[in-house]
């Protein structure tokens, strides 16, 4: 296994799971396809076409004739390369939503038997002329080993997750605070300021305590919101642990 594979496998998978809303088992079929297609996502360019003088396939899913000209000018209307992870994946959600919308509704409604998804997805999406069902079922239960081990994902879009209510709450709760600070040093040397020829030195020290307090708040308050955001996000994403290394990812065997 490769680490190009170790790294773009999870990677991919919860992308799956967060765009598409299918199972583990389903993502893993189609990573376990894509994998073998391009011998762990390092090699994007067919290396030998099966139509002998064709350009061949090209990209994750080794996208061939028609349908490697709709990816290439789908990524050139957006202004990414073919070769990107966003041009592949954007691609590749593009056809399952589209055109390729028979293996999506498969994926979805498919069990965990992921021998039979693996397969299914061949059959549906790749449509290969060297089927190799043995070698796309390994390729996919590796990716769902190096899945697992790095965090099983909930993922959610953004709008759907957790940052957006906790940025809004931490938000809220800034604002909240800052106007009970500011009313309160309002009301602090107002009162001061009433009774400033007996307590005039008192006022001063009353007016720079209460504006004191009420940035030390502001602070605490946008710093515990950032956390609870930080937090959300984190979580929705499935905990990923951000310090795992190459060897805690190294090469699971089916």
């Amino acid at each position: 296994m490769t680490k190009q594979f170790n790294r773009l496998a999870p990677l991919i998978m919860r992308a799956l799971v967060r765009e598409l809303a299918v199972h583990k088992y389903a993502a893993a079929a189609v990573v376990g396809n894509l994998a073998h297609e391009t011998a762990g996502f390092t090699l994007m360019q067919e290396v030998k076409p099966v139509v002998a003088g064709s350009r061949g396939g090209y990209g994750w899913a080794q996208w061939t004739g028609p349908r490697r000209k709709q990816f290439e000018a789908w990524c050139a209307a957006r202004g990414l390369k073919p070769s990107s992870y966003e041009g592949n994946l954007g691609f590749l959600l593009h056809e399952l939503r589209g055109s390729e919308r028979a293996a999506l509704r498969m994926l979805e409604h498919s069990g965990a038997d992921l021998h039979a998804l693996t397969v299914a997805f061949e059959k549906l999406f790749e449509r290969a002329g060297v089927p190799a069902h043995a070698a796309r079922v390994r390729w996919a239960k590796r990716a769902l080993a190096l899945y697992e081990r790095s965090g099983d994902a909930n993922s959610k879009p953004l709008a759907d997750s957790r940052t957006v209510k906790g940025a809004g709450a931490g938000g809220i709760g800034a604002i909240a605070m800052g106007g009970a600070a500011y009313q309160a040093g309002k009301d602090g040397i107002a009162l001061a300021t009433d009774v400033k020829d007996t307590v005039g030195e008192a006022a001063g020290l009353l007016s720079w305590l209460t504006w004191e307090a009420a940035a030390i708040g502001a602070g605490l308050l946008t710093i515990g919101g950032l956390a609870v955001v930080l937090y959300a996000r984190w979580d929705d994403a499935g905990r990923p642990l951000f310090w795992r290394n190459e060897k805690d990812l190294a090469d699971v065997e089916a």
